[in-house]
């Protein structure tokens, strides 16, 4: 691998901080080659704009053997609420099945900095979107496998859906019982999340092939308002998350997985 101090040193004259992290952060992902940088700084020496230097290939879903199966949605929040429709891919690899998401303004992968906002529409396009697929399948996988912590949002969406089932039941069952043995609201609520939040943990691997600052994303409160809770129902879980924002200002996306 290249050595990230040599690449900074090399690079830091002719391109700007965002671009250094950028390069860092793909060869670290392995999405970029030693070789991809060397054509890329032999242009810039050439006179070349970075982004001119950068080859991207845009990806063609049809060309790649995928299918259009429909639609899904997301939800961000501002001044008003905004619905973004995505479009749902398939392909089959023989016993598996492939599922891809996209919209125009998705940009490449890895776009920008770390914790710019736009990696977290990404993010979050790919995890609430991605488990709204799977459940409008009718798929319900034994275990969920983040690969990367910017996956996580798949399983903060299972926590949600799990929480208001588990809340449910609890609130049928309470029916039955007398005023002597009957929960306050928030005894449910603790109750319903301890017992989703044990499932999902049971059922989640996390797995990091990337164990370097330089990659990793942390996202403020103000970003978890405006994409994430408004993919969440539940206000408990919306108040994990707000705990664990508040104890340092922002919130890593590894240590959110971590927790899952």
């Amino acid at each position: 691998s290249i050595e990230c101090s040599a690449l900074v040193e090399l690079v830091e004259d002719v391109l700007n901080l965002d671009i250094i992290e950028s390069i860092i952060s793909a060869v670290a992902k392995n999405t970029i080659t030693r070789e991809d940088v060397k054509h890329v700084m032999t242009e810039i020496v050439k006179g070349k704009h970075w982004s001119d230097a950068i080859k991207i290939e845009k990806v063609n879903f049809y060309e790649r053997g995928f299918e259009n199966i429909g639609t899904t949605e997301i939800y961000t929040q501002d001044s008003r609420s905004q619905t973004t429709i995505l479009d749902v891919y398939s392909k089959k690899e023989g016993s598996v099945t492939i599922f891809g998401i996209n919209e125009p303004n998705f940009g490449r992968l890895y776009q920008g900095r770390n914790s710019e906002s736009h990696r977290l529409y990404q993010d979050i396009s790919v995890g609430f979107g991605g488990y709204k697929v799977l459940k409008k399948m009718g798929l319900s996988p034994s275990i969920h496998q983040l690969n990367e912590a910017p996956t996580v949002f798949g399983v903060l969406a299972f926590l949600d859906d799990l929480y208001g089932e588990v809340k449910r039941r609890i609130d049928e069952e309470e029916k039955i019982l007398s005023e002597d043995h009957s929960l306050s609201e928030e005894e449910k609520e603790v109750l319903a999340f301890g017992e989703a939040l044990d499932t999902v943990r049971r059922r989640t691997l996390y797995t990091n092939h990337t164990l370097i600052q330089a990659v990793e994303s942390d996202f403020e409160l103000s970003q978890f308002e405006h994409f994430v809770f408004p993919n969440i129902r539940s206000e408990k879980v919306k108040s994990f998350l707000r705990e664990k924002i508040e104890k340092r200002g922002k919130l890593k996306l590894s240590l959110l997985a971590l927790a899952l």
